[in-house]
């Protein structure tokens, strides 16, 4: 039996019961109150004696055995107290709370916990599911639920972030008093990928896409852009003459605005693009010049121009299909750092955050429209290796 300062301060209780060690939050003010209270849950768990807990120890008495998975006894359930209702908070009301709380401040990652809760952990759970039953079992089937649907570990370990501050937003609002999710360790994610790929290969992969595609890889390949941020630029966002794409806090997943030098292959390929525009709205790239491409129109293409690459006759590479569009954010990281471009340039048009030692007064537009011009893309030969692939 133990007792020590846990999370945010707060005083767990610790029991060692049939050679396990049981931690639990506790709403104790002091260490005084937590010791009694230890004691107390700790004598009644092992006797199965609920009588002598007073009604904030029989709530964390409670919230033990549904974090453990228990059966709940029933004279534990007999004492449970009337005003314990605050807490029946539905799992739709937590994620709603949630995603507000985070809106109002800031939050960078709102996108990702919000994908996260509504589109995986809400249906699997059910909206109207109460959330004092989501407990450590719980979790824990749920993330083995998402590992046999594909989910990639990195992607389950974003589930976790989720949830835990679906829960930390919670108990700031005095809604729950406990987060099981800090009693469930991430999951151990595979090692990075390394992925680059020459000039003349994506030349070769963009011969075998449609039309409409072969734009949108392109100024992946020359900009280092995101996928989302390219399929979502407006006109608005493109100024030509400056060679600068510009987009807000709002277009950029670090929830910060920056610039993207454009290189002169993708000022023309724009200048192209919108002399003969004529779609229903703003967006720069459409499918035959009519439709908004998603990341599932592009999937499709992609994967086929993939397994032709792969299956040429003179091609000595046969990883081809391993590719991700993703990847030619890396490939065009990996080009400005053998071009000997600056960090700090480089992270800025890439989007990333610089430490407070690694911040320019300020660049020009024209300082980035240098750097790129200063790139070349002939780096090397193709280079493709993934966990659990010899290289």
């Amino acid at each position: 039996m133990a007792i020590k300062v846990g999370y945010e301060g707060k005083w767990l209780v610790r029991i060692r019961l049939n050679g396990q060690d049981i931690k639990v939050t506790t709403p104790a003010r002091n260490k005084k109150e937590a010791r009694e209270m230890d004691a107390a849950i700790t004598s009644a768990v092992r006797y199965e004696d609920f009588s002598s807990l007073g009604s904030e120890a029989r709530k964390v008495c409670i919230r033990l055995y549904k974090n453990r998975g228990w059966p709940l006894p029933p004279t534990l359930i007999d004492y449970t107290p009337s005003d314990n209702c605050r807490r029946n908070v539905t799992l739709w009301e937590a994620i709603r709370l949630t995603l507000e709380t985070l809106a109002n401040q800031g939050s960078k990652n709102i996108q990702r916990h919000e994908q996260a809760l509504t589109i995986h952990v809400g249906p699997y759970f059910g909206k109207d599911h109460f959330v004092e039953d989501i407990g450590v079992p719980e979790i824990r089937k749920y993330f083995s639920a998402r590992v046999k649907q594909g989910a990639a570990p990195s992607t389950v370990n974003k589930d976790r972030a989720a949830l835990s501050m679906m829960f930390k937003c919670l108990i700031e609002q005095k809604l729950v008093d406990d987060n099981p999710v800090r009693q469930v360790k991430p999951m151990k994610e595979a090692a990075k990928r390394e992925v680059y790929v020459s000039h003349e290969d994506f030349r070769t992969i963009v011969g075998y896409v449609p039309r409409w595609l072969k734009p949108i890889l392109k100024t992946l390949y020359y900009t280092g852009m995101r996928r989302s941020e390219v399929m979502n630029l407006t006109w608005d966002n493109v100024l030509v003459q400056k060679r600068i794409i510009r987009l807000s806090e709002h277009e950029t997943k670090e929830r910060k605005a920056k610039r993207v030098p454009l290189r002169r292959e993708v000022v023309q390929l724009l200048e192209d693009l919108h002399k003969s525009y004529s779609g229903p709205d703003d967006r720069v790239f459409l499918i035959n010049g009519l439709h908004t491409p998603s990341i599932y129109s592009l999937r499709k293409p992609w994967k086929k121009a993939l397994r032709l690459t792969s299956a040429l006759p003179e091609n000595s590479h046969k990883k081809f299909e391993l590719l991700t569009i993703h990847d030619l954010r890396h490939v065009w990281k990996t080009n400005a750092l053998r071009s000997g471009m600056d960090m700090e340039i480089r992270e800025t048009i890439l989007g990333h955050t610089l430490g407070i030692s690694g911040r320019y007064g300020h660049l020009s537009d024209d300082d980035l429209v240098r750097a790129v011009d200063q790139m070349t893309f002939e780096k090397g030969e193709t280079e493709i290796w993934l966990p659990g692939l010899k290289k």
